[in-house]
């Protein structure tokens, strides 16, 4: 199913139940923001790549620390600011990631993460 604009988008996570899609991973794409402070129907394992969805009542997410990205891209923008010109500057990446549980929406969805998922997570919303 194609979905370019927020509508469409709106429409196939509507559509996902009666599809029987039981689990999805969103990306970070802007498109996507929109959905956090929904009510759809969607499915009961979300995964995303942010973790303000995950705050959101999301299950997991694991990606860029976003703070961290914040701080690479003030250093660049210093640098451009500074009279650097852009190309002669190094393409960033992100260097650290990291991953985010929310049990509350674990125990609603009847799930058990392995206790080594929960070790390795950067944080853990109780």
């Amino acid at each position: 199913m194609k979905a370019a604009t927020e509508q469409e988008i709106d429409a196939a996570f509507a559509s996902f139940g009666s599809r029987g899609v039981q689990a999805l991973l969103v990306g970070a794409d802007p498109s996507f923001r929109h959905l956090r402070d929904t009510s759809q129907p969607w499915p009961p394992v979300l995964v995303y790549k942010l973790r303000p969805f995950v705050e959101a009542g999301g299950l997991a997410s694991y990606g860029p620390d976003l703070a961290e990205a914040d701080r690479q891209l003030v250093a660049y923008a210093g640098k451009v600011l500074g009279s650097t010109s852009p190309s002669d500057l190094p393409i960033v990446q992100p260097t650290k990631f990291e991953l985010m549980i929310n049990m509350k929406t674990a125990t609603q969805l009847d799930l058990t993460i392995p206790p080594l998922i929960l070790a390795r997570a950067n944080e853990v919303i109780e």
